[in-house]
């Protein structure tokens, strides 16, 4: 049982992941087509881009603490990693609706 709900989180953050950097390529292209911060709005897709990026190496580090760690520590990183990629995805996609 155990084995089923961590191959379950595993699909679930490969999907999110997947969804997650359509999400950033997509504002990231947006944004390099714009060539003057003209707005709050603006200043808001940076920082979610710099968000993004930080998680990132967060999630790696998270990965790593997976592979190392016994049962139950790696299944609270996989669970940290799921909800972690979760709220940057609410994130990113608030962010494309203001565009």
């Amino acid at each position: 049982m155990f084995n089923i709900i961590s191959y379950l989180l595993i699909f679930i953050y490969l999907c999110l992941s997947i969804y997650e950097n359509r999400l950033y390529f997509f504002i990231k292209n947006v944004d390099d087509l714009r060539l003057i911060i003209t707005n709050e709005s603006d200043l808001k897709i940076k920082r979610s881009l710099k968000i993004n990026r930080y998680w990132n190496l967060l999630s790696w580090g998270l990965i790593i603490a997976i592979i190392l760690l016994n049962d139950r520590w790696g299944f609270l990183a996989a669970d940290a990693l799921v909800l972690g990629e979760t709220l940057i995805v609410i994130n990113l996609r608030n962010t494309k609706r203001q565009l």
